[in-house]
């Protein structure tokens, strides 16, 4: 009678495990990012609403950068005022028209859809960065690799309500990831393509095209700019350009200064937000950004002492990590899991500790906030900060592990 090897039960067993995770994840993504369980009704697709009613106004040649016009359409859609206009790039208003064409029932369906489509494609390209990493490790060749990394993308809590409220970080995230990965493998139309689509995120951009820019990839830069100029076009010509992005910037403005986008707020992460919630007195965005600008220099000048399957995981960390972001963008981190993937898959001791602080980074915050300790609202501050630590010193170890190898081969 036949017989499996204990090698050939070990991976069954973790194809099984996968396989089964990936299933309850798929579940989840349905149960509380379609279907809302456990949520209030009235937030379904709420972000939505602004992206619906500014791509109304541009069908009909109107500004959606001027916030008295659009709190008057965004009323009529919603019965309800906004203080707020559009607070993304003309590069982004293709999209809006795009759901704009359908009336707003056929037009919830879309985002849906177009969000579903876009975590399961970040789920296979984050996959993909283990598998088919540009230096394989054993990682890259386990059964459990192909299942347990899309379900920790596909069913985690920040994914299910970033699906839930309509919003479109996913699509960005899926496109900025996908422009790396072809970027990394020498096809630069096709990045050039994803990544200028993916520019209507500019905080999400800025980093990885920084890094592009200081490499020199000219081509990939050129397609780039030229994608994100033709998306832009039509704004751009009804507007006036000078017009369209000074009325965005000063929307983007507005937006910035609302509470809940404070640093300190509970809704925004990242260790300059933590310590503005105990009273720190914190640069603002732009200052940040300048120093994650400088930050990514450093670590382009000092890329040969890293992995290069982790750069584009560190990039993402400053960002998220050292500048600003809010709590449901953590899903963009993804990256970072294919990375240290990579570095702890095969070593037992730094899985166990994976495994006791992932649960720790989906914890819901509703259950810390009646403690009203405002540190404590910004816990996942401090794992993000822990997990750019362990991925800049795993690099670090690993290359030179693995210079080592080279020079003592010789």
């Amino acid at each position: 009678m036949f017989e499996f090897s204990n090698s050939e039960k070990k991976q069954k067993f973790e194809q099984l495990f996968g396989i089964t995770v990936l299933i309850v994840s798929i579940a989840a993504l349905y149960a509380f990012g379609v279907l809302g369980v456990g949520r209030g009704t009235g937030t379904r697709l709420s972000d939505f609403r602004w992206f619906y009613t500014a791509g109304q106004l541009l069908l009909n040649g109107q500004n959606p950068y001027d916030l008295e016009i659009f709190s008057s359409a965004f009323q009529e859609l919603t019965g309800k005022a906004s203080n707020l206009a559009l607070a993304y790039p003309p590069q982004f208003t293709p999209l809006c028209m795009l759901f704009a064409l359908f009336d707003y029932g056929s037009a919830r369906m879309v985002i849906t859809l177009l969000n579903i489509l876009a975590v399961s494609c970040l789920a296979f390209l984050t996959m993909r960065l283990v598998t088919d990493a540009e230096s394989p490790r054993p990682a890259s060749f386990k059964p459990v690799t192909r299942w347990l990394i899309p379900a920790l993308i596909l069913g985690n809590p920040f994914t299910t309500h970033l699906v839930w409220l309509g919003q479109v970080t996913l699509i960005a995230g899926a496109l900025m990831v996908g422009g790396w990965y072809f970027a990394r493998r020498n096809k630069p139309v096709l990045a050039g393509l994803l990544l200028g689509c993916a520019s209507f995120k500019p905080q999400l951009f800025i980093l990885p095209a920084l890094w592009l820019l200081l490499d020199g990839q000219w081509e990939i830069l050129a397609v780039t700019a030229i994608t994100a100029l033709i998306l832009a076009s039509y704004s751009l010509l009804i507007l006036g350009p000078i017009s369209a992005i000074q009325d965005w910037l000063n929307i983007v403005s507005i937006y910035q200064s609302a509470p809940a986008n404070t640093l300190g707020s509970q809704e925004v992460t990242g260790l300059p937000s933590a310590l503005a919630s105990v009273g720190l007195n914190m640069p603002d965005a732009f200052v940040l950004m300048l120093g994650a600008v400088a930050l990514t220099f450093l670590f382009w000048l000092g890329q040969s002492r890293f992995c290069s399957d982790d750069i584009l995981g560190i990039l993402i960390s400053i960002q998220i990590g050292l500048v600003y972001a809010h709590n449901a963008e953590i899903v963009l981190l993804a990256p970072v899991i294919s990375s240290l993937w990579l570095h702890i898959a095969h070593r037992k001791k730094l899985l166990a500790i994976a495994i006791i602080t992932m649960p720790l980074m989906f914890f819901p915050q509703r259950f810390i906030r009646p403690l009203n300790m405002p540190i404590l609202n910004h816990w996942r501050a401090f794992l993000i900060l822990f997990a750019f630590i362990s991925l800049v010193f795993l690099s670090w170890q690993q290359k030179n592990s693995l210079d080592r190898k080279i020079i003592s081969s010789k």
